[in-house]
């Protein structure tokens, strides 16, 4: 099976169905937000984000779910934090 090569993150919101591609533009937009220094790139052929030249974080969307990826040593050292890391247990 032949791979999609997308050109960029535009052009992979741009082919994915609703409702995923309006939640996967609020990821992208918190993403921004968050670390707004990061190169945004396609690396394995979905988004990813650089930092100092080093993917630090990916996501990617299917019909009913998304994921989003903090690579190792990462997370958290530009003031980011998930959600979920954040709520008492």
């Amino acid at each position: 099976m032949a791979k999609t090569a997308y050109p960029s993150v535009d052009a992979y919101l741009a082919v994915q169905p609703e409702p995923a591609r309006a939640a996967l533009a609020l990821v992208r937009q918190a993403i921004r937000r968050a670390i707004p220094s990061a190169e945004e790139c396609i690396s394995y052929q979905i988004p990813a984000y650089k930092i100092n030249g080093r993917a630090v974080l990916y996501f990617a969307g299917w019909k009913k779910h998304f994921s989003r990826n903090w690579l190792a040593g990462f997370k958290g050292a530009v003031g980011v934090q998930d959600p979920k890391d954040s709520e008492e247990t």
